[in-house]
């Protein structure tokens, strides 16, 4: 029983925790139509039973829980999607749903717990793993697609084009927001280069117009960021190979035009790779005529879902419609709008609320500290992407999003050292009954 209970820090818990989530979203899967190999099984039960493991372990090994705003805020959130079912109650695909709300939570806990080690290597290295095992994947799928069927349409290939993280678009929402975290840590300029060439090369097999469009409105806001601190003198282009300081001032002077210059070339380029993006990529829709027409080509219809999701908010716009999608209720394909739609102006209020709770937490340290920099902005990918992709109140998804978070928080007190605790009754009685268990087997053997 000793042995049993033997005491693991709070480090080596997320650590396993993030371990086996990474590698659950990358081989396993219960889509017949997976491309890579992978093992057969229901991922929602996988993710499920390392959540409770997770929490479990929480409760046994720690003395004391982190329990903050966000955490009763995300509890809230469990009561308030259900809400809708007693003026609404439709069932259909309810509790899978329901799930990324309980994932949300879960992941959240686990990963916002206090920290005694640094855990901004280990995390890295996980992403690192995962987007390169993502990109792997979808060379395979592809090769294997065009292999057996030639030259395919645009739909059929972003249709399946499926690896156990998901297909088309959805894979664009796990491998971006990762691309953005790395590109954004302490990591060679080498392997900067390298990150961006595979993650381009990714997105451009799987099709995702959206995620190049919103890669490339980063780099123009780097851009121009870059471009406010060189102004500003917080900043200095740095001129390789030659010692005189005179000539650098002189370069730097023209430097700063030639960098102004070539941001407005990228937006022009930007502009012209959307529009042939658009006629590469037609998924069969009108792109001419009226602008209505092009941006709903553009995002492959979704204007047309905003509207009809708008709609379904309208009828209940306090609490929402639930969680409930028949066969004639799409995704919206928007975070935003699916907020509205499933639990109403309150609930968007609580989600939004959360979201605010975190900025105000972390901000202190965003300049100061690497991993917070790069894990806000994989938020803030995330959440761009998701205006226009199903991302957000996934199971996969929402995990990743609300376990980064959870993290930041957690690196946070870390650096801070905070003991903010609710204390825990947990451990302590389980230590207990193992020192009487253990006095109980030394009279026995007497």
């Amino acid at each position: 029983m000793s042995i049993l209970y033997k005491k693991m820090s709070t480090s080596d818990i997320i650590k396993y925790f993030l371990l086996a989530i990474v590698l659950v979203t990358l081989f396993v899967s219960n889509n017949k139509y997976a491309l890579t190999p992978h093992l057969h099984n229901n991922p929602v039960s996988v993710t499920f039973f390392i959540l409770a493991v997770g929490v479990t372990a929480i409760f046994v090994y720690r003395e004391n829980i982190y329990v903050d705003l966000i955490t009763c805020i995300l509890l809230s959130r469990l009561f308030l999607y259900l809400l809708p079912l007693s003026y609404n109650f439709d069932l259909t695909k309810y509790l899978g749903n329901y799930f990324s709300v309980i994932a949300s939570v879960i992941a959240y806990f686990i990963a916002s717990q206090h920290i005694e080690k640094d855990l901004t290597r280990t995390v890295g290295k996980l992403f690192t793993f995962m987007f390169f095992v993502i990109c792997i994947q979808v060379v395979v799928a592809s090769w294997h697609l065009k292999s057996k069927f030639g030259a395919m349409s645009t739909n059929f290939e972003k249709s399946y084009t499926i690896i156990p993280a998901g297909a088309s678009n959805y894979i664009a929402c796990f491998l971006l927001p990762i691309m953005v975290y790395i590109l954004f840590s302490k990591i060679s300029m080498k392997f900067k280069l390298l990150v961006t060439a595979s993650g381009v090369a990714t997105l451009l097999f799987i099709k995702s117009k959206n995620s190049l469009l919103v890669l490339m409105l980063f780099f123009v806001i780097i851009l121009l960021v870059y471009c406010y601190q060189v102004f500003r003198g917080k900043k200095q282009i740095p001129i390789p190979f030659i010692k005189s300081e005179a000539t650098k001032v002189r370069i730097r002077k023209w430097a700063k035009y030639g960098l102004m210059i070539s941001i407005i070339v990228f937006f022009v380029a930007t502009i012209f790779i959307a529009k042939y993006l658009l006629a590469k990529w037609n998924t069969g829709m009108n792109n001419k005529g009226s602008l209505y027409k092009i941006v709903n080509s553009l995002t492959s219809g979704r204007i047309t879902i905003f509207v009809d999701e708008l709609d379904r908010f309208r009828n209940f716009p306090i609490f929402g419609n639930g969680l409930a999608y028949g066969p004639k209720d799409p995704r919206s394909h928007n975070w935003i709008i699916d907020l509205l739609a499933q639990v109403g102006v309150v609930g968007f209020t609580v989600f939004m609320a959360g979201l605010v709770l975190w900025i105000r937490k972390i901000k202190e340290f965003i300049t100061k500290d690497k991993f917070i920099l790069a894990s806000a902005l994989f938020i803030l990918t995330m959440l761009i992407q998701g205006l226009a992709e199903i991302s957000l109140f996934t199971y996969g998804i929402d995990v990743l999003f609300w376990g980064v978070i959870g993290l930041t928080i957690s690196r946070v007190n870390y650096l801070k050292g905070n003991k903010q605790t609710v204390h825990s009754f947990v451990r302590p009685t389980i230590l207990k009954l193992d020192k009487y268990y253990q006095e109980y087997k030394k009279e026995h053997q007497k």
